[in-house]
């Protein structure tokens, strides 16, 4: 599956550990495979280590 960046909608953001911690990202993106066929939509979540 791939998805399309510029459809790509932040749903929210979550800071998980304080100030200087991790974060979560929800994404909600359209997802599509070979040239461009529209799969549907998804949702995606990304983390993000702190220092």
């Amino acid at each position: 599956m791939t998805w399309a960046p510029y459809t790509t909608e932040i749903m929210k953001i979550k800071q998980t550990n304080g100030i200087s911690g991790a974060y979560k990202v929800t994404l909600q993106v359209s997802a599509y495979y070979g040239a461009h066929n529209f799969y549907g939509e998804a949702e995606m979540v990304v983390s993000a280590e702190g220092n």
